[in-house]
Formats: C-alpha cells, structure tokens, sequence
C-alpha cells in the first residue's frame, strides 16, 4: 500500500505552492498514483477553564483526544473515486462516519460531482477546524454556535475552479441537502431528517492575487417538523497567506449572520452575530528537533441573541504557540480570556495538545 502526498492536496493557483496538512477537506484523489490510500490523524488535548461554564461547554478539566479521525479513499479511474473520514468526538463523545461519498470529476477542476454524506460548504473555518490544520486548540465561538460545528449531511455537492495564468480566478461550491433541525448545535439531523424541505446554500470564493481569497457563503431551509420557520445563514470570509524569507504570514477572518424564525411562545424570531479575525507568523529554521515556531492571535465575538443579554454571548482573545520538532508533528500551547457575560471576572482557558498526522 503506497501513501501519495498528493492525496492530500487541493487545487492551487498556477505558481501557488503551499504545504496542506492531511485532513478531508483537502483531499483530491485525482492526482493519487495508488489506487488506495489511508491518512489520518491523532492528538491528546489538555483543556483547562476557570468555571466550570464556557461558551464552547467543555467541562472545566478535559485531558482526552479531542478530534482524531482516519481518511480512506480509492480511485476506481482518473474521474471517478470515493472518500471516507471515520472521526471521534473527544469534547462530545463517540466515534462517527463523518463523510461517505462518491466524487465524480468529468471536467477536471471545472466540475466535480460528490453525493453522500459530505461536510456543509460554509465559510473557510471548516478547513481549518481539525487538529492537524488548526493553529489554535479551540475554534471560533462563532463557528460552534451559530454553525454548530463543521457538520456533516447528506446530499448533492458541486464544486470546481477556474484560474487564469496569473493566479486570478474564481471558486465555487453548492449543495442540496437535508438539512438542520434546529438552531441549536443539538440539531444536526445526524443522517435522517425530520422534513420534506431541502438545505440550499454554498460559497462563492474569488482570488484576486495569489494567496489572497475573498468568499461569501449563503444557505437557507426550513428546519421544523411542519415547515413553518426558516433557518438562513450568510457569511464573509477572506485569507490571505504570504512566505516572507524565511517565515510565513496567515491572516484570515469572518463575519457570520444567522437568521432564526421561532413561534412566539418560544421567544419569537431572533438574529444570531458573530466575527473573528486571526493571525499567524511561522518562523522555519530547518534545524534538528526545530522545524519552525508559529505565534497565532484570534479575537472573536459572539451575541447568540439579538433580542436578550445572556451568558453565550462573549467576546475573546486567544494567544498561541506552537513548536514542530519535525515533520507533522506539533505541540501547541495557547490562552484564552473569554469575557462571558455569566460571569463578573472574565473565565480564561489554558490549553495544550500534542498533534501528529501522517
């Protein structure tokens, strides 16, 4: 059994070239020189609060693997594969199969075709959720509350990408899909559906220069067992990556609007807002046991809703580090100082996690 890099690369610019490290989102089984391949990743998390309440409800203490998975696909021709990410969720418990699916590319990049069960295209986090992509331990307080998480579903992707020979070009993804059940990170319908409505949506992603991507996102459906309430999103999102000598710079951001229609009863409808911005420097040195130090910064903001003050809403600064003695390899250290409106002192957050992928 042979393991190909290429395996795990998605499709860059002409005159791109950057280091993707494993996980599904990356995956582009065209360029595999092996018909099957395996990947995965494994990571032992160390979590930390100062009250046992926090926005992202890990308990105070959590020393456990927080998201390892393993990646399998095969390629049955130059057009035609299929994937599979089998994960397990060390903050919610269980091991589940995060995505199934088949991938057809009948015009290369242009057009590729997935059905099954494949992560929601929204915004550009779900890329970098995952141990071995994330810079931070944790993830934006946006993308856990308003998004419930990077979530799987069932249903019919599109995706592709055009680029010019100077690196301009666009990208595009959409889906119909199952759907939510609700605006809760409970309500993933986690394969089943509760209704006869579909999840519409998907991103826009334009490249002006090389590293540098503006995107919008949108989807809409109506999630209750009636199809009496819509539940819509829409997003912005930019990244901007750049190699300096003998560092790299990452800067990206998003800001993210959910729309929840609910019986008045309950509350009535209500908007949820939220927006991060981070940045990343890492340093190579190409020594032994010092491959590079990476300092990452993250401010994000949460109001989960408009209509009241409550203990979700929050607003934080996370600070990082993390040092990879050799390849694939790291260890991150990070802090956080969350001020959440339950609490009169801000409850800060210690974090480290030892993560290696292959």
């Amino acid at each position: 059994m042979a393991i190909a890099s290429p395996f795990l690369q998605p499709v860059w610019a002409k005159g791109q070239e950057k280091e993707v490290e494993p996980d599904i989102a990356g995956i582009d089984t065209s360029t595999v020189a092996s018909s099957f391949s395996f990947h995965g990743r494994v990571d032992l998390s160390l979590i930390h609060f100062s009250n046992r309440k926090n926005v992202d409800k890990f308990s105070r203490g959590f020393f456990r693997p927080l998201a390892p998975a393993l990646f399998l696909g095969y390629e049955f021709s130059d057009s035609l594969s299929a994937l599979a990410e089998i994960g397990y969720e060390g903050d919610e418990g269980g091991i589940e199969v995060d995505q199934i699916a088949l991938d057809w590319r009948p015009l290369k990049e242009l057009l590729k075709i997935r059905l099954g069960n494949s992560y929601f295209p929204f915004g550009i986090e779900r890329l970098s959720y995952a141990p071995s992509t994330n810079k931070l331990v944790d993830r934006p307080s946006p993308f856990r509350r308003i998004i419930p998480g990077t979530y799987s579903d069932l249903g019919l992707f599109l995706s592709g990408s055009f680029f010019g020979d100077k690196g301009m070009g666009l990208k595009y993804e959409l889906v119909i899909s199952n759907g939510l059940k609700g605006p809760e990170r409970s309500d993933r319908q986690e394969g089943g559906e509760n209704n006869s409505n579909k999840n519409v949506g998907g991103r826009l992603g334009f490249v002006p220069m090389p590293g540098l991507e503006l995107g919008f996102s949108y989807a809409v459906q109506e999630y209750d067992d009636h199809q009496k309430y819509q539940l819509d999103f829409w997003g912005t999102d930019f990244s901007f990556n750049k190699r300096i000598g003998s560092g790299e710079i990452d800067l990206k951001g998003e800001y993210l609007v959910s729309q929840v229609e609910q019986a008045r009863e309950r509350g009535g409808n209500y908007s949820r807002y939220g927006w991060y911005i981070q940045t990343g420097y890492k340093h190579f040195y190409d020594k032994k046991l010092l491959e590079y130090l990476e300092y990452v910064l993250r401010y994000d903001s949460l109001d989960d809703n408009s209509n009241i003050r409550d203990y979700r809403d929050v607003r934080r600064w996370a600070l990082g580090m993390n040092w990879s003695p050799i390849k694939n390899l790291r260890l991150k250290t990070e802090y956080e100082i969350n001020d959440e409106k339950s609490h009169e002192i801000p409850n800060n957050g210690l974090f480290w996690q030892l993560e290696y992928h292959w």
